[in-house]
């Protein structure tokens, strides 16, 4: 059976000023580490979280940006377009106007050339008729 005497009292002090000791020498600068471990993860996680939405927020803004850059691409575009048309367009009446112009210079030439010959057939024709005419009747007139 078991006897309680003094060898328990000593135990029960040994083991006390073993928790005390290996406490101050091993548990507690043990815990420090593990608590400043511990610090650091949780640091690093907040920190990586943080990062996370930083780069979510740049993506996002990224996609902004882009499609803001389109949208203005597109208006850009747009108005390049209407401008190239209008220009176009401006040029083309431009042309038909020149068109126009020469079409009409060239009829009052042809005209001109026209009533040129005619005169010209004219007194042809009246020489003609003289010729003719003193032929027949053999005699000038």
């Amino acid at each position: 059976m078991l006897e309680i005497n003094s060898t328990i009292l000593i135990q029960f002090v040994t083991f006390v000023l073993l928790m005390i000791i290996l406490n101050v020498l091993l548990y507690r600068p043990l815990r420090k580490v593990l608590q400043k471990r511990r610090d650091v993860v949780e640091r690093d996680h907040f920190d990586a979280n943080h990062m996370g939405r930083e780069v979510e927020r740049g993506i996002s803004r990224y996609k902004e940006l882009m499609e803001e850059a389109r949208k203005k691409g597109k208006e850009e575009k747009e108005k390049l377009r209407q401008e190239g048309m209008a220009a176009q367009h401006k040029l083309l009446e431009e042309t038909e106007e020149i068109v126009r112009q020469k079409k009409e210079d060239m009829r009052a030439q042809i005209g001109r050339n026209v009533q040129d010959v005619k005169n010209e057939m004219g007194k042809y024709a009246q020489d003609l008729a003289k010729e003719i005419t003193e032929k027949i009747l053999g005699r000038a007139v």
